[in-house]
C-alpha cells in the first residue's frame, strides 16, 4: 500500500469508490454531490489517498486522509488526520502509514477524526478514545452519526519523540498579569457594549486580538491561535454579504470609546447538507475588558443569531488552564465532550471539547 495525495487523475476513482460504499453521508452529504462540490472539500485540507499501487480501479482505494493544518505547525506536536475508511481490511497499514509520517514531522501525537470509526480495532494500534459529538451529521430520516476524535500516542513505537518538546516558561507570553492590565473604569457591559457585525475596517483590531495570545488563560477558543495578520483579515473581511453566507461574525463595542473589544465567530458548511445544524465556534475578548460580563453578552449575542440562521449544535475547543472561559461555558449551558493533549509542547496544556446544543 501506498499514500498519494489526491490529484485530477486520482479523483474519478475516488469518487467512484465513494458511491459504491455509501461514504458521502461520512462527509455529510446527504446524497453524491456534484464532483465539484466535493474537489472544493477535499482541497480544504490537504488529502491523502492510500491505495494499492498501481491504482486499477476504484477498489483499490481503502482510504481518505484529511491532513488538517494544526498537525503542520511547528508548534503543536500534534498531526489531526480525518479519516474516511472505505473498509477496516487494510487498517493496520493505514495506521502504520500515518504513525510514519506523524514521526517524519517530529509530533509526538497522532490524532484521528472520523465518523463511525471502528474504536475497537483502533484500540488495539493504541489509539485512546478522547470525544464524541452524538448528533453531529444529520441524516435525511432524521436521525444522526457521530463524530469521533481519538489519538494515539507515537512515543510507544517512537521513544525519541518525548524529548522534543521542552514546557514554556514564559508566563507573561500568553496571558499579561493582572498588574500590567488597566480595566475601564465605571464600565458596564449591560448599559455599554453593543453589537454589529464585522467590517473590512475592523482588520487591525481582530489581528491584534490573534497576537495577544490569550485564548490560552482566559476567555477565547482555539481557533483564534492562527495569528492572522492585518492583511490576511482584510482579505477576508472584503466581501461581508459572503461572510453572511458562512455563519455569524459579531464584534463587541464599546459604545464610550468605539473600541472593538470582542469577537465571535461561529462557521456554518453550506456545502455539506448533513452539516447545516452545526456551527464551529471562536471568541476572543480583550484581555483588559474580561471578567465584566462582555463574553457573557457576546455569546447569548452570536447563540441567538445562529439559531436564526438554522444552527442547533455548536462546538469549540478550549485550554485546561482556561479558568474563567470554563466558567463562562458551563454557565451558559455548554457541555464539556472530551479532552485531548496535545497542544503547544510537551506537557503543556490540554485541549478541551465542548458542545452546546440550541434546541
Amino acid at each position: 500500500m501506498r499514500a498519494s495525495y489526491l490529484d485530477d487523475t486520482l479523483l474519478p476513482r475516488v469518487l467512484q469508490r465513494m458511491e459504491d460504499t455509501d461514504s458521502w453521508r461520512k462527509l455529510g452529504f446527504w446524497i453524491k454531490p456534484p464532483a465539484k462540490i466535493l474537489k472544493s472539500v477535499f482541497n480544504e485540507k490537504k488529502t491523502l489517498i492510500f491505495h494499492d499501487n498501481p491504482v486499477i480501479d476504484s477498489k483499490n482505494i481503502h482510504s481518505l486522509v484529511f491532513l488538517q493544518n494544526i498537525g503542520l505547525d511547528k508548534r503543536f506536536p500534534t498531526v489531526v488526520a480525518e479519516l474516511l475508511l472505505f473498509s477496516n481490511e487494510n487498517l493496520d497499514q493505514i495506521i502504520e502509514l500515518l504513525k510514519q509520517l506523524a514521526n517524519m514531522m517530529s509530533k509526538r501525537y497522532l490524532r484521528i477524526i472520523g465518523s463511525e470509526l471502528p474504536e475497537t480495532e483502533l484500540e488495539s494500534f493504541g489509539y485512546q478514545k478522547g470525544i464524541k459529538h452524538e448528533k453531529y451529521y444529520r441524516c435525511p430520516d432524521g436521525s444522526y452519526l457521530p463524530l469521533s476524535i481519538g489519538i494515539i500516542d507515537l512515543t510507544t513505537d517512537y521513544p525519541d519523540l518525548r524529548r522534543k518538546y521542552a514546557p514554556l516558561t514564559d508566563e507573561k507570553r500568553f496571558y499579561p498579569r493582572d498588574v500590567d492590565l488597566k480595566k475601564p473604569r465605571e464600565f458596564s457591559a449591560e448599559k455599554d457594549v453593543f453589537f454589529r457585525w464585522v467590517q473590512p475596517s475592523d482588520a487591525p483590531s481582530l489581528a491584534r486580538f490573534d497576537g495577544q495570545w490569550n485564548v490560552v488563560h482566559a476567555i477565547g477558543t482555539g481557533v483564534h491561535l492562527n495569528q492572522r495578520s492585518v492583511d490576511v483579515w482584510k482579505r477576508l473581511l472584503v466581501d461581508p454579504v459572503q461572510l453572511m453566507r458562512l455563519g455569524v461574525f459579531l464584534v463587541a463595542i464599546n459604545k464610550k470609546n468605539g473600541e472593538i473589544i470582542g469577537s465571535c465567530t461561529i462557521f456554518q458548511d453550506l456545502n455539506r447538507p448533513g452539516k447545516f445544524h452545526v456551527g464551529e465556534m471562536g471568541i476572543t475578548v480583550a484581555a483588559e475588558y474580561q471578567g465584566l460580563g462582555v463574553g457573557t453578552r457576546l455569546l447569548k449575542e452570536a447563540f441567538t443569531t445562529s439559531m436564526k440562521k438554522g444552527m442547533r449544535l455548536i462546538v469549540f475547543s478550549s485550554f485546561e488552564p482556561n479558568i474563567a472561559g470554563t466558567k463562562l461555558y458551563e454557565k451558559l449551558g455548554c457541555r464539556i465532550v472530551g479532552k485531548l493533549p496535545g497542544w503547544f509542547v510537551e506537557g503543556e496544556t490540554s485541549e478541551i471539547f465542548w458542545e452546546k446544543w440550541l434546541g
